[in-house]
C-alpha cells in the first residue's frame, strides 16, 4: 500500500481514501476501519496494534501506538511506501538515495542511533545498517505526535 505523510497529522492512504492514520484518531474507529481481529493484530504492547498484509494487501505491515486515552499517537510502516514530499520512500529502499531525494527538498535528517531522524517533521527512517544489516536500507518509516523519547540523551 502507498500512503502519504502528512506533517504532525498522520499518514493516508493513497490507495483506500477511507484509509487516514491522523493523530488523535480514536483505537475503536480505527479497529473498525481495518477490520481488526485480536488473533492477528495484537502489537508487542499493550498500546500497540499491528496490521500485516492490511486488506488482503500482502505487502503491508503496519504499527499504530495509542495513548492512556487510545488516541492514536503513533504510525510505523514496516513494509510498504510512504511518500513524504515528492519522494516515494520504499521499505528497502537504499537508505543514501532516499536521504538526498528528502534533503533535496529541506527535510533536515540528522543520524540517530538506529537510523535517521527529522525532529522539525516528525519523521524517523530505520536504517537496517545501523540495526546490524550488511546494507543500508530504509528499514521502517515512524512518524508520531512527541519525538521526545528519540532525542539523544545527555549524559
Amino acid at each position: 500500500m502507498t500512503w502519504k505523510f502528512v506533517e504532525h497529522t498522520g499518514i493516508y492512504s493513497v490507495d483506500n481514501a477511507q484509509l487516514e492514520l491522523f493523530f488523535g484518531t480514536k483505537r475503536d474507529v480505527l479497529r473498525k476501519l481495518l477490520h481488526y481481529d485480536a488473533a492477528k493484530n495484537e502489537g508487542r504492547f499493550a498500546n500497540e496494534d499491528s496490521y500485516e498484509q492490511l486488506l488482503g494487501n500482502e505487502e503491508d505491515w503496519i504499527r499504530l501506538g495509542f495513548n492512556d486515552y487510545n488516541e492514536l499517537e503513533s504510525v510505523e510502516v514496516l513494509d510498504g511506501i510512504v511518500i513524504i514530499g515528492k519522494t516515494e520512500v520504499e521499505i528497502f529502499a537504499d537508505m543514501e538515495e532516499t536521504l538526498a531525494e528528502l534533503d533535496e527538498q529541506g527535510f533536515d535528517f540528522e543520524e540517530t542511533e538506529l537510523g535517521y531522524t527529522d525532529f522539525r517533521s516528525h519523521i524517523d527512517l530505520g536504517d537496517s545498517a545501523l540495526n546490524g544489516d550488511e546494507v543500508s536500507e530504509v528499514c521502517w518509516f515512524y512518524t508520531a505526535v512527541n519525538f521526545d523519547h528519540l532525542l539523544p540523551s545527555e549524559e
